[in-house]
């Protein structure tokens, strides 16, 4: 059996047939796992399973989430969660997952991976080979529109590049590429051409410019730096058909759904805790502290312009600064008291950047 028909075996079986709920998961087991996110309203995952949402915070004990239903894509975002199956978009509260409302989108056969921007989530019709822009304003009054009518490959992971303002894709298939639309026009231009990956599937960022990718051919975790230029396998062990993945900014924790072997695994890159530097330096390396609630102290690093940027637990860009300095150290004055706000990254003219996670007493 090819792996496009050992896809379609499983995935249209719940595009197509999703009403026959005589097989949903028994308790609170995983059985036909598909989409993984964050939820961070709970501090926990949330895995799609057939016809209900189980929640975890390791991997290993499972509770059914509230009321909510999906069998592919989903986000969490302003405090709600949307899930697809079929040709449905449902809205559930986040943090006790009570249905809020529903669309059925007119055209939709398959809807998969999901991403998405304050207000609007967008959708790929695997089978329909569309992308769909949902307004989510309103989740009991959702509106759809078509983004993109024919896209050139079968779209699958699908999420939001804050830094760019573009949407991206994955395709499902051999020598896959990955694509970018201009969610204005609804233009697709190419991103990378040939990825030597067969079978994309997942698709989130970390929200600091580096995206992360999972392929069932070979099974692995992929993540891309420098706008697509620079790629590197993360992740080649332990995996099976992984699936859909979501990236924990709080933790720096990739979520992988493996939809072989019904396994939510768990991937650290936080390298420590609290403050650290991202990029390695081989000269002068960057430290910068957090003093109170707008005052930060840059301790060494290159002289110049520093950017300062802030984002929330989506990985979206809230706020950005710059900042120059001469000598060291140096105070500086940045206000983190944006809604949502989760992290602070301070990137100085070598590159050399460092982070802090916002926690309660920080904000």
């Amino acid at each position: 059996m090819t792996p496009y028909l050992a896809y379609m075996n499983r995935k249209i079986f719940w595009a197509m047939g999703w009403t026959c709920v005589a097989i949903q998961a028994l308790g609170q087991t995983p059985t036909n796992i598909e989409a993984a996110e964050w939820n961070p309203v709970t501090d926990r995952w949330l895995v799609s399973n057939g016809s209900n949402i189980l929640s975890t915070v390791d991997g290993d004990d499972w509770t059914v989430f509230g009321e909510a239903q999906g069998s592919h894509g989903m986000e969490v975002i302003d405090g709600q969660l949307f899930t697809t199956s079929g040709n449905l978009v449902r809205a559930y509260d986040a943090s006790t997952g009570s249905f809020l409302g529903s669309l059925s989108v007119p055209g939709a056969s398959f809807l998969n991976g999901m991403g998405s921007r304050p207000g609007f989530i967008y959708v790929s019709d695997f089978s329909g080979g569309r992308i769909h822009a949902i307004d989510v304003s309103d989740p009991a009054v959702m509106t759809e529109s078509v983004l993109v009518p024919s896209t050139p490959c079968t779209p699958n992971g699908v999420t939001w590049d804050a830094g760019e303002s573009r949407l991206l894709f994955v395709c499902w298939g051999g020598s896959a590429d990955i694509h970018a639309v201009d969610v204005e026009t609804g233009n697709v231009s190419q991103v990378v051409n040939n990825t030597g990956l067969g079978n994309l599937d997942g698709l989130d960022g970390d929200g600091n410019g580096s995206f992360y990718v999972s392929s069932w051919s070979p099974a692995r975790i992929t993540r891309y730096t420098d706008n697509f230029q620079q790629a590197e396998t993360v992740v080649s062990g332990g995996l099976a058909s992984p699936a859909d993945i979501s990236w924990n900014p709080t933790n720096q924790v990739l979520g992988v759904a493996n939809s072989g072997n019904q396994t939510l695994t768990l991937h650290d890159f936080s390298g420590g805790s609290g403050m650290e530097p991202l990029v390695p330096q081989t000269g002068t390396p960057c430290d910068v502290q957090h003093l109170s609630h707008a005052t930060w102290v840059a301790i060494k690093g290159t002289p110049g312009a520093w950017r300062c940027s802030a984002g929330d637990s989506s990985g979206r860009l809230l706020a950005e600064s710059v900042h120059f300095i001469s000598n060291f150290p140096a105070e500086l004055d940045f206000n983190i008291d944006f809604p949502g706000a989760q992290w602070v990254v301070w990137t100085d003219p070598s590159g050399c950047q460092t982070r802090v996670t916002l926690g309660l007493h920080q904000r």
